[in-house]
């Protein structure tokens, strides 16, 4: 799996998520519905194989991409 199989949204979403913002505030930030946010969210769990945050920042970390991103 890789983070270029996804979306440009589901990319939004997943740096947000992992920088700490919730679902709320992703919905805030770009404009769409919480229940849409938990749907790309979960793509994006489903695309790179992880069942929760901790494996999406742990598959981030491995790639080299959090630490570039965050800082």
């Amino acid at each position: 799996p890789s983070f270029d199989a996804l979306s440009k949204r589901e990319r939004e979403c997943y740096w947000m998520l992992v920088k700490g913002y919730s679902m709320a505030e992703i919905g805030n930030e770009l404009s769409l519905a919480i229940p849409t946010i938990a749907n790309y969210i979960a793509r994006v769990k489903q695309k790179l194989m992880c069942d929760n945050k901790k494996e999406l920042v742990a598959k981030g970390t491995q790639a080299h991409l959090i630490e570039y991103y965050l800082s």
